[in-house]
């Protein structure tokens, strides 16, 4: 019996150690990947109305002296045709890129002149994803800023965005937008004005630029966009 059990003991281990030595088949598939990022690109576009059907942005007033106050508002204003002695000029500058059959830009200009204590303009705004991922608009930065006489201490920001008025600073427009995701080809617009209050200076200059950027972004969803 002990030979026995000895012999089936050697019999294993040389089983053992026989398939140690035994060949690996094996076969082989591949993944085959590729990657391509999208892009994220922002125009902007001043509408500006033919001559024959409107002469330019519409021009009101915020002078609580032209009509009483509101309690629940800042302003209350009404159409100033009759004392339209400030005009602005807009002009849209080099094109960037296009979203269906619409021209889109990289900067408007617009040059507010002779302007006067309440005097304020609405700008049509509209800014567009060129690109192939959603967006949201990330900030409104004022920079650039030439402004001896301190005409900028004495400007309200006014804005209408999807039927929705409001007023503040520009982090407030920013913390307002972001709300909104823009999806690629899509149009965002914002009715934007600057108010002059009653501290604006006389015979004074100022200048600046406001740059808009538009971030990735794919979460937002508080807010949909007005159907266009």
């Amino acid at each position: 019996m002990k030979k026995i059990g000895l012999l089936a003991i050697t019999l294993v281990l040389a089983l053992g150690a026989l398939g140690i030595g035994y060949a690996k088949w094996s076969d082989n598939v591949v993944i085959n990947g590729t990657v391509s990022t999208g892009s994220v690109k922002v125009g902007i576009l001043n509408v500006i109305p033919a001559p024959e059907d409107d002469p330019g942005p519409t021009p009101f007033s915020a002078d609580p002296r032209v009509v009483p106050h509101d309690p629940g508002t800042l302003f209350y204003w009404v159409d100033v045709f009759d004392k339209d002695v400030a005009w602005t000029n807009s002009e849209n500058l080099r094109p960037k890129c296009i979203c269906g059959t619409t021209q889109y830009y990289e900067a408007v200009h617009e040059s507010f002149n002779n302007v006067y204590p309440f005097y304020a303009v609405n700008q049509d705004i509209r800014l567009v994803n060129c690109g192939t991922v959603p967006i949201k608009i990330d900030s409104w930065v004022l920079t650039n800023i030439v402004d001896p006489a301190g005409i900028l201490k004495c400007v309200q920001w006014q804005w209408t965005i999807g039927g929705v008025f409001q007023f503040g600073t520009l982090q407030d427009l920013v913390a307002a937008l972001d709300h909104y995701q823009i999806e690629p080809c899509q149009e965002l617009q914002i009715f934007f004005a600057p108010i002059f209050l009653e501290c604006t200076p006389q015979g004074a200059s100022l200048s600046f630029d406001i740059v808009v950027t538009g971030a990735q972004w794919n979460e937002v969803i508080t807010t949909t966009l007005p159907p266009e």
